[in-house]
Formats: C-alpha cells, sequence, structure tokens
C-alpha cells in the first residue's frame, strides 16, 4: 500500500514512469523490484527538489539494504501465517522495518504536495 501511495505521489510530480521487472506476462512486480524502481527514480530526478525527498530515499535505502533472500520480504510479500517448517524473523530487523514503514506512512503524499 505504501509503495502505491508514494508511486501516486510521484506520479502527481511527472515522476510516475518506472522501469519494473516482471516475473512474466501478468505478473504483478515483487514488493522489492517496486522499492527498487522507486528508489532508482528518486535518486535519478536529481532536479526534484520536494522537503519528502530525502526522507524516501533515506526510506527505500534502509529498505533496500536488508538482502533480497531474508524472510522479512516474504513477510512484506504476503503476510504472514503459521508454517511449522519456517524460521523466524529477527526481531530487531521487523522492529525496524516497522519503524521505518511507519515514518513513511506518516508523510504527507497527497497528489501534488
Amino acid at each position: 500500500m505504501l509503495s502505491e501511495k508514494v508511486w501516486r505521489w510521484l506520479a502527481s510530480h511527472d515522476l510516475g514512469v518506472l522501469n519494473l521487472q516482471l516475473a512474466g506476462v501478468g505478473a504483478e512486480p515483487s514488493l522489492r523490484n517496486l522499492s527498487e524502481a522507486l528508489y532508482k527514480r528518486l535518486n535519478d530526478a536529481t532536479t526534484f527538489n520536494h522537503a519528502n525527498k530525502p526522507a524516501l530515499v533515506a526510506t527505500f535505502g534502509r529498505i533496500l539494504g536488508i538482502p533480497g533472500a531474508n524472510l522479512v520480504w516474504t513477510y512484506l510479500n504476503k503476510g504472514t501465517h503459521e508454517e511449522a517448517n519456517r524460521d523466524d524473523f529477527d526481531a530487531d530487523l521487523v522492529e525496524s522495518v516497522v519503524q521505518t514503514l511507519e515514518a513513511l506512512d506518516g508523510l504527507d503524499l497527497r497528489a501534488g504536495r
């Protein structure tokens, strides 16, 4: 939800065109691929200055600093449910992700602002 919110906000500033990798025809982008595309778009927009930009770049930088194979990405992509054979998440890392996403959610990302 937050990545789409950021994408809509970027589009309202004429920065909504992204290059995304898809797993196949009709597939939706994975959250990591979408996050990477948003991060790249923000970094490449050198003439775009906005009060939210540094916070967004920092947020995506922190989130993308988590390796793609980490279980946190499974959590972010699909949510949680009980699985007997699944490893536990790193509680500190999960807490860091939650705090980062709460900070992202707190930004005023309404269209045109």
